[in-house]
């Protein structure tokens, strides 16, 4: 082999690297904001279970989906804390 084709290798190796490198973030973050939807559905089924008892129902919609999927469980407590104050002044 000579030195050009090695140096040429090296290179290649290098670059799919730093390419791995970028693309790894995003996809993170899409991973991240995936598993807190799930487990914002997940705690808001519940809810609509129990909540049936005491006529309490959240809907599962894109824009609640997109709220707890960037926020979190803090998500999901706030789409409560909101369905109550509706709830209590409407």
């Amino acid at each position: 082999m000579e030195t050009n084709s090695i140096i040429v290798y090296i290179g290649i190796i290098i670059l799919i690297f730093i390419l791995l490198k970028i693309c790894i973030k995003p996809i993170k973050k899409i991973l991240k904001i995936g598993l807190n939807s799930i487990i914002g559905i997940s705690i808001i089924y519940f809810i609509n279970i129990i909540g049936e008892v005491f006529n309490f129902r959240l809907g599962i919609n894109i824009w609640n989906a997109i709220l707890y999927g960037s926020l979190g469980i803090p998500g999901v407590v706030l789409l409560i804390l909101l369905k109550i104050f509706i709830l209590w002044y409407f």
